[in-house]
């Protein structure tokens, strides 16, 4: 069988490209080839067709004040979210792409006519934002034939849907043979407003066991010690994230490393933190031999829920864009977690329980789903 995958993975973000090289892989080994399908239009059609989406926007803004405000948010976040990064960071996710990813540049008239898949999944990772500027067709496999289409734990970002919003995701998830979505807690938000067959699954990082991640990484030779405190963050840390760290550095007393980006606020932690490029690969490794991992990311989350390590997660400071704690929040949930996100300083946390059964059960519901849609 041959598959078209659509999902987020050329952004420079660990998470988004360990998640479709993990769906890529499961396919794989079921026996499909797979395509992952990168959206490049070009050519006076898709101008034409830009012009017409702008005029839409534009009215559809005029109609909606709220939409601009956040349009305008959203665009800051995005000219943020990659400015950080080192060159030598970049270079290693582009390395990883080329040497793993299966990518193929096309268009969206380009796939209406292409008739060589024999289906398509979109999915994981906020293939279907609502914090973006609008939903993108593309990531809704509106190319295909309803037949083709399938999602596998796509996710939404958050779990406001926005009023105009509201008709067209009704209609682009009813356009699905099969609906799978990622957040347990957006399943009855969606059935609301009139989403049909809803199911929840995973993400894909979490259908690989601990083992595969560990096997599969590479040591990170940035990292002298054999324990360290970890800092994983995505936007600058919040004031409860710096006090919180502080007394988790007390206590611990190891040294501490910090990545991907730079934030002047670690300062407040500590002058001796060490910044460390990581690439994809090295990722799993720079956590499995931490101590204990501080993050803000939803990928952060599930890969220490993955490797059974102690972490704790603080609420995102989007430096302009909209809270998309719900994702966090949601996983926790499921894994009776909800004590690791911390919201004061001086909060107490549960100690971490065995969650291995309810892990292995909805890994084995979640690849059962994913062999169900390519039979």
């Amino acid at each position: 069988m041959k598959i078209g995958l659509v999902t987020y993975y050329r952004n420079y973000n660990y998470g988004s490209v360990l998640q479709c090289y993990a769906l890529q892989s499961i396919l794989e080994e079921c026996g499909c080839k797979v395509d992952v399908l990168n959206q490049k239009e070009v050519g006076l059609y898709w101008k034409i067709r830009s012009l017409f989406i702008k005029i839409k926007f534009l009215i559809s803004c005029i109609l909606y004040p709220e939409r601009w405000v956040k349009y305008k948010k959203f665009a800051k976040e995005s000219n943020r979210s990659c400015d950080g990064l080192s060159p030598k960071v970049k270079q290693y996710f582009d390395s990883f792409l080329q040497n793993n990813i299966h990518s193929k540049d096309v268009s969206f008239v380009e796939m209406r006519k292409d008739k060589s898949y024999d289906m398509f999944i979109c999915g994981s990772d906020q293939v279907w934002s609502l914090t973006s500027p609008m939903l993108n067709p593309f990531m809704f496999l509106r190319f295909a034939p309803k037949q083709k289409r399938a999602s596998y734990a796509a996710s939404t970002g958050t779990n406001n849907i926005p009023l105009w919003y509201k008709k067209k995701l009704k209609r682009y998830i009813n356009g699905f043979k099969n609906v799978s979505i990622r957040e347990i807690l957006l399943v009855p938000i969606l059935e609301e407003v009139g989403c049909k067959n809803v199911q929840q699954h995973i993400d894909p990082s979490l259908l690989k066991t601990s083992e595969f991640w560990i096997r599969h990484s590479i040591k990170c030779n940035s990292i002298k010690e054999d324990n360290y405190i970890l800092l994983f963050f995505l936007n600058k840390p919040s004031s409860v994230a710096i006090e919180h760290i502080k007394k988790v550095s007390i206590e611990k007393k190891l040294p501490i490393y910090s990545f991907p980006y730079k934030f002047d606020e670690f300062n407040q932690i500590s002058k001796n933190i060490k910044d460390i490029d990581v690439s994809p690969a090295e990722f799993v490794y720079v956590l499995n031999n931490s101590a204990v991992i501080c993050t803000d990311s939803f990928h952060g989350v599930a890969f220490s829920i993955n490797l059974k390590k102690e972490f704790y997660v603080y609420n995102r400071e989007y430096s302009a864009g909209e809270s998309q704690s719900s994702r966090i929040d949601s996983i926790l949930t499921s894994y009776s977690l909800e004590s690791r996100m911390i919201s004061n300083s001086s909060q107490k946390t549960d100690l971490i329980g065995n969650y291995d059964s309810k892990l292995e059960h909805d890994r084995a519901c979640s690849l059962e789903y994913i062999k169900k849609i390519i039979a």
